[in-house]
């Protein structure tokens, strides 16, 4: 417990640190706080990250269908229709999602996008809003990879617990707010706080994807599909 006002009535020493946040990163969730919070509310999760080998299940096909209906790309499937689907129809698609994982052979129509097209001349892209429609079955086998990546590098620490970016429930704002505690504390023990920012130019142009490939041990068919 922090020390009472002295007789001058001001604060001690340790009060305003008190208020303020941590100057070092927060303590996230962990995997295994995750396995302990899930096993009270009597659900299941798995302590061990599935492998990329590993190709996506009927159970995770319908987990990654429970998401609100949003507008259908060009095959007109919506996430709903999966929701309700019978197993034997969804086995089928699951087929298909691990068939294109596999080979990385995705069918033309599911890279047929709708745009939408605004009041003007139909021949200038200004007439055409930024907003593609893709199909849903590409979106559930983006979103089914997407997790399993994941769930391997959190759990394999593959990221540093003081990046943020590529973390799930973090965001800019969660580093934000540690580095202006971080000022706010340096300035009130008298001290200073020196930072660097750097932004490198098309990054993610400029990948490396066989290093990249090797560093993160993924299959070459998983990363024919990336």
């Amino acid at each position: 417990m922090d020390d009472p006002p002295d007789d001058t009535g001001r604060p001690p020493t340790n009060f305003l640190p008190s208020l303020l946040a941590p100057p070092s990163p927060a303590s996230f969730v962990t995997v295994s706080d995750a396995t302990t919070m899930s096993s009270k509310l009597n659900t299941t999760v798995s302590s061990q990250p599935p492998s990329l080998n590993d190709v996506p299940s009927l159970s995770s096909l319908q987990h990654s269908s429970l998401i609100i209906d949003s507008a259908p790309g060009i095959d007109g499937i919506v996430y709903s229709f999966l929701i309700n689907a019978s197993d034997q129809i969804l086995s089928y698609y699951l087929d298909i999602v691990n068939s294109v994982v596999n080979t990385g052979n995705v069918p033309i129509t599911c890279k047929i996008q709708t745009i939408f097209k605004n009041k003007g001349n139909p021949d200038g892209p200004a007439a055409y809003r930024p907003i593609a429609l893709f199909s849903v079955l590409t979106k559930i086998a983006e979103h089914l990879v997407k997790n399993r990546l994941q769930w391997i590098a959190e759990s394999s620490a593959l990221l540093a617990n003081s990046q943020f970016g590529l973390w799930k429930g973090r965001s800019t704002l969660d580093s934000l707010s540690i580095f202006t505690s971080d000022i706010r504390l340096s300035f009130f023990q008298g001290k200073s706080v020196t930072t660097s920012f750097l932004d490198v130019s098309s990054s993610y142009d400029n990948v490396q994807l066989l290093i990249l490939r090797n560093k993160l041990k993924m299959p070459v068919r998983l990363s024919n599909y990336l």
